[in-house]
């Protein structure tokens, strides 16, 4: 079998992630089918064998995916939405995003509260991430013993969402710590390889965060480290929007950068070229270590150093059949790891250089083989529009299914960034390196210097791409389901038909119709009234969207609030409002809110008459034409039929809004339903972001908790008199009801 790494792992890498789209059930009848198939193919003498042996391969990854499940998650699915007393140590650094704390914890002692569950009936070695209010006074390796309720992450157990995202850190559990109750912290008695490599990621994240802006240092981890943490929300949409959100993952282009610098600098000062081959690899791998082992950082690293090796035993290395080695070093251990969207992002852009990148080029470098004196300059720039033709085509599917939406100036955008982008990573590498050598610190200014200019330039260029018309359109489950069966049959039709001029045809006309069918696709109008309650934190974010015209009504909400309704506007391919209602002035809603102003140019906007304070929000709404501004009730007709009520009280405001006999009720932070009208305290769906005084009096048949677990459990006793209160935007995501007159439908997205 020619290539046989590359064969076997992608087989397996796409049979697992079929896998997680089916079902834990639906992948043990794959992969019986499989095997019966494979067993079928072998016994027939006129089929070769290679292609019995990818087909096994595919059933034994089902089977896999399903042995893995019933290990690692059904035995931990009794603690879901449950409080136990946990210890165990921190193995990653502590991390902090919208106002909370966050650890990873290892396990060995998950003592349940309730009684309902036998500690001796689950696993005691469990891996959880946990969250608090305040931070915790600790460091990696560090053991920690609290209470803690426990839930599985938010999503299904079907497709690419968070669930599955954390599934292959082999993280199976979430949850919060009870601030009220008491914790202790023990320092770590011994220190493993690891804790070495979180230090020095933490001493490179701390000279960078020294010498660079809070914007800059943020992009610059968050490409070098792959540290999100603190990235600018704008920036991580804005990358996204454009196309290029795998520049965030730690991937192939680092691995490159890093190990070829690594191997330069050897050989600069005299070390045998083997040797420094090897030196590199060791280099790499402790690198990897630096950003975390996340499957995105394993798969490359496995490339380079595969590379490298190659280099020192004088031997080169298959890339192709490298990336098959590298996606089977992943997803053999842990098959979930095929659920990652960094690995897969950085999977498919490496694919799609490997497979394409050289012959795009190649006919390229042809069509200006006659420039004359600028044919050099030519060919570098016609390798930079191969690699990254090549790796667009590549990942949009990816990004599709993962984000729901197709970004048009993604080619245009990775052909901007790209360079940069590798200056900036090798810049941000040199100065956190120099930052600590006494002798020669002061070089850490200039490639400081550097890669801040780097920076400034990608957020610049993303941000004016982002804001491009049609920079992006929304996909569709059903327009995505299409245009992948039209590409595969595509697919199958180039690899069957040898006539080179036909592939060519064929393949420019199959992209061009899936760009115009998405893009119809995108512009479907609906007649139903959609209504997204969104998952912003404490607080509620409402997005109402009916044929294209959108209207946002904010009360409260996290600091993420307006990243959160940004991507979810973008994803329904929403570019201005009709409206906009800000119940609540305070610094988190005023930053986010005059983002949305400046981003969506609402034609109405609707504000409490509180005394707006001296900031983004009060500059504009200066001379902007359409703003009003209540202090009692106040009542909207929007569409026709959508009815928006404003209830000002005290410094609290009360929204319902009403379409055809479905009526909504947004409860404000501190709201007393006691100040309630009797009338006004009936509804269809109570949307609640914070527990309200005398909640008893409400009467509804649905309640929408827009809160942080901890908050929300207090929230379902005091509403326990409203029909249903399962809805819990912090642990189901995004919740999605369209009104229509054939009835109401309910969903949730991730």
């Amino acid at each position: 079998m020619k290539r046989p790494f590359a064969s076997i792992g992608f087989t397996y890498l796409i049979a697992l992630l079929a896998a997680i789209f089916a079902g834990v059930n639906a992948s043990v009848v794959l992969g019986i089918s499989c095997l019966l198939l494979s067993l079928l193919l072998f016994c027939r003498k006129s089929t070769p064998k290679r292609l019995s042996a990818l087909v096994l391969t595919a059933g034994i990854a089902f089977f896999a995916y399903f042995g893995a499940y019933q290990i690692n998650v059904s035995p931990v699915s009794a603690l879901d939405d449950s409080d136990a007393t946990v210890s165990g140590t921190v193995t990653e650094l502590p991390s902090e995003a919208y106002g909370r704390f966050y650890y990873v914890i290892e396990t060995d002692s998950v003592m349940p509260e309730d009684g309902t569950v036998e500690s001796s009936d689950i696993p005691q070695r469990l891996k959880i991430r946990v969250s608090s209010t305040n931070a915790i006074e600790l460091e990696a390796y560090d053991r920690l013993t609290a209470k803690v309720h426990l839930s599985k992450p938010t999503g299904s157990d079907e497709g690419l969402n968070t669930r599955n995202y954390y599934a292959a850190k082999n993280i199976y559990l979430t949850g919060f710590i009870y601030d009220y109750q008491p914790y202790t912290v023990t320092p770590g008695e011994s220190h493993p390889f690891y804790y070495y490599a979180l230090k020095v990621r933490e001493r490179m994240t701390e000279a960078l965060r020294a010498l660079l802006p809070p914007r800059q240092s943020g992009l610059v981890c968050g490409v070098l480290l792959g540290d999100k943490s603190g990235l600018d929300e704008a920036v991580r949409d804005n990358f996204q929007i454009t196309g290029v959100s795998h520049m965030l993952s730690v991937s192939g282009m680092h691995m490159a950068i890093i190990g070829q610098f690594l191997l330069w600098a050897l050989l600069y000062f005299g070390i045998p070229k083997r040797g420094a081959a090897l030196a590199a690899s060791v280099g790499v791998f402790c690198f990897m270590a630096v950003t975390g082992f996340v499957p995105s950082v394993v798969r490359s690293g496995v490339m380079s150093i595969l590379y490298l090796l190659g280099i020192g035993i004088r031997k080169q290395a298959d890339p192709i059949n490298s990336l098959g080695f590298a996606m089977l070093v992943l997803t053999v251990p842990n098959p979930f790891a095929a659920g990652d969207t960094g690995l897969l992002l950085s999977f498919s852009a490496t694919l799609g250089i490997l497979l394409f990148s050289g012959r795009i080029q190649a006919r390229l470098n042809r069509w200006t083989e006659s420039i004359g004196v600028l044919k050099r300059l030519f060919r570098g720039l016609n390798s930079t529009i191969a690699a990254t033709v090549s790796a667009t085509v590549f990942t949009s599917p990816i990004v599709a299914l993962t984000f729901g939406e197709l970004s048009l100036v993604a080619p245009l955008s990775n052909l901007l960034m790209e360079f940069p982008a590798d200056i900036m990573l090798l810049c941000g590498f040199l100065t956190s390196i120099f930052y600590y050598i006494p002798v020669i610190n002061f070089l850490a200014m200039p490639f400081g210097l550097g890669a801040g200019i780097a920076a400034n330039y990608l957020m610049e260029c993303a941000a004016w791409l982002a804001n491009l018309p049609m920079a992006s359109i929304p996909v569709t489950q059903e327009v995505l389901l299409i245009s992948l069966i039209v590409f595969a049959a595509a697919s199958v039709v180039i690899v069957m038909i040898r006539w080179e001029g036909f592939r060519l045809r064929l393949t420019a006309c199959t992209t061009a119709f899936l760009l115009v069918f998405t893009a119809l696709g995108a512009g479907f109008e609906q007649e139903a009234l959609e209504i997204g309650v969104l998952n912003t934190g404490n607080g509620s974010s409402v997005v109402l969207i009916r044929d294209q015209q959108a209207a946002v009504l904010c009360s409260g909400g996290g600091n993420g609030a307006y990243s959160r309704i940004d991507a979810y506007l973008r994803s329904r391919g929403i570019g201005r409002l009709d409206y906009l209602l800000i119940s609540q002035v305070d610094k988190k809603t005023s930053s986010g809110a005059s983002r949305l102003i400046e981003e969506y140019h609402p034609e109405t906007i609707l504000v409490s008459d509180q005394k707006l304070p001296q900031d983004k929000l009060r500059r504009a709404l200066e001379n902007r034409a359409g703003v009003y501004y209540f202090s009692s009730r106040n009542q909207t007709v929007l569409w026709e039929d959508l009815v928006i009520s404003v209830l000002a009280n005290k410094s609290e405001s009360w929204i319902s809004f009403t379409v055809g006999q479905e009526k909504f009720l947004i409860c404000p932070a501190g709201g007393d339903v006691a100040d309630l009208p009797e009338a006004d305290r009936d509804c269809n769906f109570c949307i609640a972001g914070d527990t309200p005084e005398n909640a008893y009096g409400l009467r509804g048949d649905y309640t929408i908790l827009t809160m942080y677990q901890a908050e929300a459990i207090e929230a379902q006793e005091a509403l326990s008199n409203i029909k249903i209160h399962e809805l819990v935007t912090s642990k189901q995501g995004n919740v999605v009801i369209s009104v229509s007159e054939t009835g109401v439908t309910i969903d949730t997205e991730y």
